[in-house]
């Protein structure tokens, strides 16, 4: 019989579409992750709130390597320079 899962916090994230983008990734690699939170919907018109990512607590290390690589590889695209060229033949 298998045990269910224990999650635990990762991080939190502003919206609740990084925390699926989040979510997305990691998922990915293999990870079980899940997001929680977001807009308390009906409460003084929509107030955002944080939203928490969460993944199974065996795997938080590997969770932290995988975002750690994500944001490294992000910031190398962000320091590129150059457009897409327009012929696309």
């Amino acid at each position: 019989m298998e045990l269910p899962l224990r999650f635990k916090r990762l991080m939190t994230v502003r919206t609740e579409v990084e925390g699926a983008i989040i979510v997305g990734l990691l998922t990915d690699h293999g990870i079980e992750a899940q997001a929680v939170g977001g807009n308390l919907a009906g409460f003084r018109a929509e107030v955002p709130a944080m939203v928490q990512v969460l993944v199974a607590e065996t795997q938080v290390e590997l969770a932290q390597e995988i975002i750690s690589e994500a944001r490294r590889a992000s910031a190398a695209l962000e320091t590129q320079s150059g457009d897409f060229d327009d012929d696309t033949d």
